[in-house]
């Protein structure tokens, strides 16, 4: 068994080489020295440098309070903080597979798999389509709302079936996680990410950004703590965690379909 792993972890150990090798052929660390030289040299040199990056920090940190100060950006972050929720349930893919529909611990893996094909294609598709519909404000609120209706209709056919309104068979769940992963990816990825560049450019964007995620990283330690500690095996005590899901997807279509629609 142990033998069977080995090629797994030495893939993940190979794979590693490759933004190694990125960071040492395109990192700039070679530019430390030119940039200290053209700040004059020495202490004086770096004062200056550490001057410039204050400077940077203090800029970042009014263009932040100034976009905060706007209901668009709390449209965004409400967005981005429940889609992370909803697109966190990847992790509980194969204990749900296994532990309420008794598929194998093979198919409960390859269901995660799927989810992650879904998001795959709805990535690479859905960015080409949205970037042509940029100009389009009707039709980017019928794609987004339709993908987080998707979003909402996997969630609540499987709130169905731990509420036992219906029973769904194991292919149908399969079905719904692959449907789970392709609706919220675009939502997610996409107009959180433009916002951010629209209203921070190249210097502060990145500050934007972040706020977005830790703000959804807190959310998502409580709920992944959360479903951490159900029983897994008992299909009602997955109802509480599904309500949240479907909420977040609801809650991602009101916000961001008010904030493209304010655009």
């Amino acid at each position: 068994m142990r033998q069977a792993w080995r090629p797994v972890f030495a893939l993940a150990a190979v794979c590693q080489i490759i933004p190694v090798a990125l960071l040492a052929i395109f990192g700039n660390g070679n530019n430390n020295h030119s940039n200290i030289n053209s700040y004059g040299g020495g202490q004086g040199g770096h004062s200056k440098h550490s001057k410039r990056q204050r400077s940077s920090f203090r800029a970042c940190l009014a263009t932040l309070q100034k976009v905060a100060n706007t209901p668009d950006f709390w449209l965004q972050l409400v967005n981005r903080s429940v889609l992370m929720i909803f697109a966190s349930f990847l992790l509980f893919v194969p204990v749900l597979m296994t532990g309420v529909y008794g598929a194998s611990t093979a198919l409960a893996a390859q269901t995660a798999s799927v989810y992650a094909l879904g998001c795959l294609l709805a990535v690479t598709m859905g960015a080409k389509l949205y970037a042509r519909l940029s100009s389009r404000k009707v039709a980017k609120l019928l794609l987004l709302g339709a993908m987080l209706i998707g979003a909402t209709v996997s969630s609540v056919a499987q709130l169905g079936h731990m509420s036992a309104w219906w029973q769904l068979p194991v292919e149908a769940a399969v079905a719904l996680n692959f449907l789970w992963g392709f609706s919220f990816s675009v939502p997610f990825y996409i107009p959180p990410s433009l916002y951010a560049l629209e209203k921070g450019g190249a210097d502060s964007s990145a500050t934007i950004a972040d706020t977005f995620d830790i703000v959804g990283f807190a959310l998502l330690a409580v709920f992944n703590g959360y479903v951490a500690g159900i029983q897994h095996n008992v299909p009602s005590a997955w109802i509480r965690t599904f309500q949240i899901t479907t909420g977040c997807s609801i809650l991602s279509l009101i916000s961001l379909n008010l904030a493209v629609f304010r655009e």
